[in-house]
């Protein structure tokens, strides 16, 4: 899917912690800390580094929140709107 929760969690101002595939990372972009899903280890590090650096964790919440505002529902209309203009 497109990746809606994710842009609800940046929008809640919670850090996010996502696969490194899939439509992910173009979807949170900076704001992610990512994981490669066939390693433990890669997941383990992810969380815990969310849970210890604060200073990361803050920085993250701040460019999530900022990713989120990219992806509105008049934006998506507004672009609906452009596409059918141009075809009709």
């Amino acid at each position: 899917g497109f990746g809606i929760p994710i842009l609800e969690a940046f929008s809640c101002g919670c850090p996010v912690v996502l696969s490194n595939r899939s439509s992910f990372p173009e979807i949170a972009l900076d704001a992610g800390v990512y994981f490669e899903p066939e390693n433990v280890e890669s997941i383990v590090e992810s969380i815990e580094k969310i849970f210890i650096d604060k200073n990361l964790k803050l920085e993250k919440i701040s460019i999530g929140l900022k990713r989120a505002h990219d992806f509105s529902w008049q934006k998506t209309a507004s672009k609906t709107k452009e596409i059918y203009k141009s075809i009709l």
